[in-house]
């Protein structure tokens, strides 16, 4: 929509201000605050649920047992938040940042691939439940993708690859230690009903 006028632009920062100048160019100057304010807002609400929700996930991990020492984890303060999953997830971000140097680019990248991970799990699903040629299509933008997100590693830095492939190897490992838990319970109840 905005052509070869984006081109033009030194950062981000300056992508809505050239659209709102091409698209209502009299209220740009008035509106480019108000939408970029507008943005900065909706992004420290996507942070803030994330930041709130990831404790409560690793908590329910360790209600789960499928974490190791999950006793330590299912800790709760007297405001009944898992403190323990708080500093955890607290000492997560500021090794990632310390580990980074603060560097943006690389967590982009590991935000945008984590992403397509996540939509081309559920694309096997659905081709797994109800294979179709949109299934198709989804797994085929999701291969293409996959390539084009690895690739941008290699012009910043690798090292969040090798943690985003470390996180998923111990959600893999998770998930596998959940399904035998969740095995094992049926296996004993199904002994319990025998009995």
């Amino acid at each position: 929509s905005m052509g070869s006028i984006l081109g033009t632009a030194k950062s981000y920062l300056e992508i809505f201000p050239l659209l709102l100048g091409k698209v209502i160019p009299n209220q740009a100057e008035f509106l480019a605050p108000l939408i970029s304010t507008t943005i900065g807002i909706a992004a420290l609400g996507g942070a803030y649920g994330i930041l709130y929700t990831n404790p409560w996930n690793l908590y329910t991990l360790a209600e789960q047992n499928a974490i190791p020492k999950a006793t330590f984890f299912k800790q709760l303060n007297k405001y009944s938040i898992p403190y323990v999953c708080v500093i955890a997830e607290g000492i997560l971000c500021c090794s990632y940042i310390l580990w980074l140097k603060g560097s943006q680019i690389p967590l982009q990248y590991t935000a945008t691939l984590s992403g397509i991970v996540t939509y081309t799990i559920s694309v096997l699903g659905l081709m797994k439940i109800e294979p179709s040629f949109l299934a198709l299509l989804g797994l085929i933008t999701c291969v293409t993708t996959l390539f084009f997100s690895v690739r941008g590693f290699l012009y910043t830095n690798m090292m969040p690859l090798l943690v985003l492939g470390l996180i998923l190897l111990f959600g893999t490992m998770t998930f596998g230690i959940t399904i035998g838990h969740i095995v094992m319970q049926i296996h004993r109840l199904n002994l319990r009903c025998v009995e």
